[in-house]
Formats: structure tokens, sequence, C-alpha cells
């Protein structure tokens, strides 16, 4: 096969040569130039993604002379016009022996290959196996914290019944209280993320929880926060715990304000997905239907460099985060069967996708709902 592309560039635009015909079936892009930078050759899977300014660049540096192995992430639109992050392995090389038979002109190859599911699976195991490592240790030191916490609080119910019932005596108490009660709850979601149990869910309508959850929206989040809704109508149903959902939701958008700086506008999306008509839907989903939860921000947007590491536990950028917020619904998600991404560009703001395992039917409904105690503390 090589020695076609080093015979020159005739034979490989001769559209009735074999080689052309083999080159123009490939799903790998294939491109050919020469020294001068002239693209001698472009089969049609190169072609349809070549329009990417990195690729040029690409070129160019196979054109000085040098050695191109990369990764390249483009954004493109599916068929149903939702933007879809691709991962390309991105190959070029100098053909040996082609200046000697292409009238003193050496020739290039460059090579690139659609890698986005094996990419996406290679991540996913990455990130099960720090996920394994770090919840060990957290239920270790989740269960001993516990333990720590228990003494504090009994110490604390017995200076309530035997001292003075005094206001100077009282609310120092009922500080030491509250706060062990939170650092309670830290210790809670330490064990979530070890050990993963498996709630009472009950069938949802996810559009009816969410409205249940817009009064503790409404109290947590600043006056310069809009909050805007795309609900779609008769969403399939969910088995789920309906206040898991309001905390996460809860977290999500004190992070989304944080990331605003405390004004703008966070916008909350629903949509079914059916995994049979969308097959290159986000996360390496499996066969079935869900429900998606969103929420964007316009904020300045997530590094690059830091994308692949907002999921893990205790990774945060704020200064008082305690990171476990989205790896608490990175671990909530795939136990209800889905998963969370999320898609960030710089100036651009984030958009952080909850996938919920759904039955295509319409959810039992609820005669009473109420709204259930949420944590209210932000866990980025």
């Amino acid at each position: 096969m090589m020695s076609g592309f080093e015979s020159g560039d005739v034979s490989i635009r001769d559209n009735g040569s074999p080689m052309m015909r083999v080159l123009d079936k490939l799903p790998i892009g294939v491109a050919l130039m020469n020294d001068t930078g002239e693209l001698l050759y472009l089969n049609p899977a190169f072609r349809d993604i070549s329009d990417d300014p990195r690729f040029s660049a690409a070129f160019q540096k196979l054109n000085n002379g040098e050695q191109v192995n990369d990764l390249l992430s483009v954004t493109r639109s599916d068929e149903n016009d939702r933007e879809v992050e691709h991962t390309y392995r991105l190959r070029g090389f100098h053909l040996d022996g082609s200046s000697d038979e292409n009238n003193g002109h050496s020739q290039s190859m460059m090579l690139v290959e659609d890698i986005t599911e094996s990419y996406r699976l290679k991540k996913n195991l990455s990130r099960a196996q720090r996920m394994e490592s770090v919840g060990s240790m957290a239920s270790a030191v989740a269960h001993d914290f516990n333990n720590i916490l228990t003494v504090i609080l009994q110490s604390v119910h017995l200076l309530k019944q035997n001292l003075p019932q005094d206001q100077l005596y009282l609310e120092p108490l009922d500080v030491i209280e509250g706060t062990t009660l939170s650092a309670g709850e830290l210790a809670q979601q330490l064990l979530t993320l070890s050990k993963p149990k498996t709630s009472e869910g009950r069938d949802l309508d996810l559009n009816a929880v969410i409205k249940d959850a817009l009064p503790i929206l409404e109290r947590v989040l600043h006056e310069g926060i809009n909050l805007d809704y795309e609900f779609e109508e008769n969403l399939w149903s969910v088995h789920s715990d309906p206040s898991q959902i309001m905390h996460i939701l809860v977290n999500l958008c004190i992070n989304a304000q944080e990331a605003m700086d405390g004004r703008g506008n966070i916008n909350i999306t629903t949509r079914r997905i059916d995994r049979s008509t969308l097959p290159n839907v986000e996360g390496g989903l499996g066969a079935g239907y869900y429900v998606l939860l969103s929420v964007s921000d316009e904020g300045p947007g997530i590094p690059p460099e830091l994308t692949d590491r907002v999921f893990d536990p205790f990774f945060t950028t704020k200064e008082m985060g305690t990171g476990l917020g989205l790896s608490t619904a990175y671990t909530f998600a795939k136990e209800q069967g889905g998963t969370v991404t999320l898609y960030s560009e710089d100036g651009r703001g984030t958009r952080i996708n909850l996938y919920l395992k759904a039955e295509p039917r319409p959810p039992a409904p609820q005669e009473e709902r109420s709204t259930s105690p949420v944590d209210n503390r932000p866990c980025p």
C-alpha cells in the first residue's frame, strides 16, 4: 500500500485507481501533502472535519519537518442539532524515499481517527478507579469521624440538661450542636461516595420535583440570579428519591450562582432522551430511555485542563468548598443507571447534564407532594 503513495500524486488522483477507491471508503481520514504545503489528496472522512483551524496548524507542523501525534477535541452537531464533543487522534509522518520518486519533493501523510467512544470509556474507567480508591479511604474516615461527632453531640445534650437554662450557656451550645450536625451530613456524603445505597425511590415526574424545589431555590439564591425553565411536557417516569434529586439540583444551582459571582441567568432544562434514536448521546450511556436534567450558567466556564477532574471527590476550585457536590451527583446518577456529563467553553459558561434511567410511560399520579428538606449548603 505504501508504494502506491510513493509513486507520486498522479496515481492517487486517478479516480479509476483501486487505491483511490479504497481510500475514499476508509472510515479513517487520510491526507497527503508535499513539502511545499500543497495538499495532494484528502479523502471524504478527513474532508468532513478539516474545517477546524487546528488541523491546518497540524499540517504546518508536519510541513516544518516535525512528527504529529496529537489529540484534538472538536464540538460538532449531531443529527438532532445537539452539540456533541468528539475526540480525534491525529498522526502525521513523512514517507521514506518519496523525494527521490516525486521530482525531489518529499511527501507526508496525515491520518485522523475518531476515537470518541474508546477515549470516553478510558476516561470513565479511570474515573471509576479513582472513585473506588477514594471511596475506600472515605468510608474509613467517615466512620471514625461519626464516632467523634457522636461523643460531641452526647456531651452537648448532657450539658443542655444540666446547665441553667440561660442564654449565656445555650447559645454557644446551639452553635456547637448545629456545626456538629453539619459535619455529620458531610460524613454521610463520604459514606455515599464509598457505598452508594439504594434509596427507597418511587415513580416520579421530574418536572413536578423541580417545581417543588423552587421555593428552596428562591430562598438560597441571590436576588441577582434569574432562573429560566424549559420543561418538556409529558416526561417519562423516573424511579428515584425526590429528596436526593432536590439536593443535587440545589447544589448545582448554588455552584452556578458562585460561578457567576451572584449575578446572571441559570437555565434548568428537562428532556426525554431515547437512546435508540440518539447514538451519539453523551457519557457512554447504554441502550434505553432516560430523562435529562440540565443546569447551565453564564459564568466564565471551566478551563479544559480541569474538566476531567471536576467529578473527582474532594476536587474544588473554591477556597471553602468540600469538592463533594459533583462527585455525589455522579455517584447518585450511576446508582440510578444514568450518568452526569459536563460541557463548558471558556467565556461561555458551563452546562451540567444529569441523565436518569426512565420508563417510557407517564409517571403515576401523586396525590400529595411536599417539599422535602434538603441541605442548602453548596458542595462544589
